[in-house]
């Protein structure tokens, strides 16, 4: 997940392993966490960091640094990521409530960005955060997310800064003060995932091994 803030809570490359059930194993989903991208290469993330965890060179836990960028003498470096050490889906987080301050440069380096993603043949999503804090009728009944113009427009610019179709950024509730879960909350959430999961699964569809053996002749 790449935010959009170079003053994020996160400053490492951190790795959670989704689990189905209180109890039971983690499941085939893996939600990696990388500090917010800036508005240039020394603010924030930069570009060449962001595009060495989505290739699987980075180690977990690298602490990010605009002055020492990843590169091979960087300790845990992955020279010869596997399947497993690579990002197949990469999803845009955007605060809602604060997309109107963004820096001008940055639509400029998220659309640079996604070039270099998209050449890499790895599907993209974007997760429009915060919704509840811009929409008044929404924090009331978030089941009327999609009625929402306040949204609708929200989804809009998002879909601008990042140089995506709207239909690509998806609305989702964060949990902030509430103490129990809420189903209409996780309804928009499982969506966000159920979205994620369709473009890791074009991934491995788009890079599924060819087979290489001898052709059979069937005669027919």
């Amino acid at each position: 997940m790449v935010g959009t803030s170079s003053t994020s809570f996160t400053k490492k490359l951190q790795s959670f392993n989704i689990h189905g059930q209180k109890g039971e194993g983690p499941t085939g989903l893996v939600l990696c966490d990388i500090v917010g991208l800036g508005g240039g290469e020394m603010t924030g993330l930069t570009l060449h960091d962001i595009l060495s965890v989505i290739k699987g060179h980075a180690p977990e836990g690298h602490k990010f640094s605009a002055d020492q960028p990843v590169r091979c003498e960087t300790v845990g470096y992955v020279k010869k990521p596997g399947l497993k050490d690579k990002i197949h889906c990469v999803a845009f987080v955007v605060d809602a409530s604060k997309i109107r301050t963004y820096p001008k440069g940055l639509g400029t380096t998220f659309r640079l960005l996604r070039k270099h993603i998209s050449d890499l043949d790895i599907h993209q999503v974007a997760l429009l955060t915060q919704i509840d804090l811009i929409c008044p009728e929404t924090a009331k009944d978030v089941t009327q997310v999609y009625k929402s113009r306040i949204i609708q427009d929200m989804m809009n610019k998002a879909g601008d800064l990042l140089g995506m179709s709207t239909s690509y950024v998806v609305p989702v509730k964060n949990y902030s003060s509430e103490l129990e879960l809420n189903v209409n909350n996780d309804v928009l959430l499982l969506r966000a995932v159920d979205h994620i999961l369709q473009y890791a699964d074009l991934y491995f569809q788009d890079n599924a091994p060819q087979h290489t053996g001898p052709k059979i002749d069937l005669g027919i």
